[in-house]
């Protein structure tokens, strides 16, 4: 597990991006204890360098097999430790996984991610186990998929 279970976090924005209408929120408040936890592992560096290795080779191949299921429509390029995915019937495929025990946010109602899913980077364990629920999705109930798309 690295340091992401801590989420730590900070939002940068350019000033002309930043409307007036609209609140910019930093993507987690954290305390005290997490930030000096934070501090703590980043000071690791071999290890650190060593997680995001890993998380950048599981990103590849999520984003890989993710672009060989059908109901994928579009992966948003990331640099970072999700990939938000367009798919046809967005909102079932989210209902199924999470009745799978697969959790990923489900981003169909924000503004400009209509029909995605955020998936973020697990281990090689868990990105299958996704990729084989996707499949089950794709195949078992095609018509569920479609009747509600």
């Amino acid at each position: 597990m690295g340091i992401s279970s801590f989420a730590p976090g900070t939002c940068f924005c350019r000033q002309r991006d930043h409307q007036p209408d609209e609140q910019c929120e930093i993507p987690y408040n954290i305390n005290e204890a997490t930030q000096q936890l934070a501090l703590k592992a980043l000071a690791n560096v071999e290890q650190v360098n060593q997680w995001t290795k890993t998380t950048i080779e599981q990103r590849n191949w999520l984003e890989t097999e993710l672009a060989k299921i059908p109901l994928t429509e579009k992966i948003f390029p990331s640099d970072a430790n999700f990939l938000l995915v367009k798919m046809t019937g967005a909102h079932n495929v989210f209902t199924y996984l999470q009745s799978k025990g697969i959790i990923v946010r489900n981003r169909n109602t924000t503004k400009g991610c209509e029909g995605c899913l955020r998936i973020t980077v697990g281990t090689a364990t868990e990105n299958q186990a996704l990729i084989e629920a996707l499949k089950i999705i794709l195949f078992e109930h095609e018509t569920f998929i479609i009747n509600f798309h």
